[in-house]
Formats: C-alpha cells, structure tokens, sequence
C-alpha cells in the first residue's frame, strides 16, 4: 500500500490516482540496485610479449595472390615451373636449365662409363629437385606476404 501525498490516505499499490481526493499518485522511484564490492584478486600478470589474438596479415585472399600448393605441384612435375608460376622467370628458367643438364650429362657420360656416373649425377639431381620445390613453395608464400602487407607484388 502506498500513501496519498495530500490526503495520507492508504491507496492500493500501482494505482495512479487516490480513490478518495483525486489527487496523482507518482511512484516511488526504486532505489538502484547496490554495487557489489570490488574484488580482491591482483590482476592477472603483466605480459609484454604476448601474442596478438589476431592473425598477422589478412586470411582473406587477395586478388593476384600465388596458390603456394600448385607452385608446389608445378615445381614437382618439371623443376623451374613452381618458380616461373610465382613470377620468378630467371630463377624458374635457371632450375629448368640445371635439370635438364644434369640429365643430358648423366646420359651422355654414363653411356661412356658404362652407368657408374649416376652415383654422382643421380643424387645431385634429387637434391635439385627437392631444393626446387621447397623454393617454390616458401616463394609463393613471400610473395602473399608482401602482397597483403604493401598491397603490391614484391617482384
């Protein structure tokens, strides 16, 4: 029950007027709600060089950014094409030329030394041809790095 403000009169919780003089009734503001006290936790440990939650560079794809997987596949199919893909001319034509020379030398001298000098061609080539791929690839990615950071390609 509520008191009328001019008449004192008891009237019934949420009625707007006083049944007896006609007076308004305004209701009684309620008091906020009271603030809890603050904590005594410390706060958690100052970290200077904790990682930043988001990613380095955009993850959206950019237009003209490389496919590091196909310069991958390219780069196993035919040495040098990986890097040719990644706008790499010179360095994609230098692997394809060391390939193929590798290749005609070990023919040719192994002919004349009856297949003895594949024990030192063959595992040069191997280690040419791993070296091409993983260049293709770390390549492709540089090239999407730079790209999302300038907004331009590197090369």
């Amino acid at each position: 029950m509520v008191a009328c403000p001019r008449c004192a009169r008891q009237v019934p919780e949420g009625a707007n007027f006083c049944q007896y003089c006609g007076a308004a009734i305004q209701a009684t503001p309620q008091p906020p709600p009271p603030v809890p006290p603050p904590s005594m936790t410390p706060p958690p440990a100052y970290q200077p060089y904790a990682p930043y939650p988001y990613p380095p560079y955009p993850t959206y794809k950019m237009p003209g950014e490389k496919e590091p997987i196909l310069s991958l596949i390219l780069s196993v199919i035919i040495p040098g094409l990986g890097q040719m893909y990644n706008g790499r001319m010179e360095k994609g034509l230098m692997f394809l030329v060391a390939a193929v020379a590798i290749v005609f030398l070990g023919i040719v001298l192994s002919i004349i030394t009856f297949g003895l000098v594949w024990l030192l061609f063959g595992p040069a080539y191997v280690v040419l041809w791993i070296f091409n791929i993983y260049d293709a690839y770390t390549e492709a990615e540089r090239y999407n790095q730079v790209l999302r950071s300038t907004g331009r390609p590197p090369w």
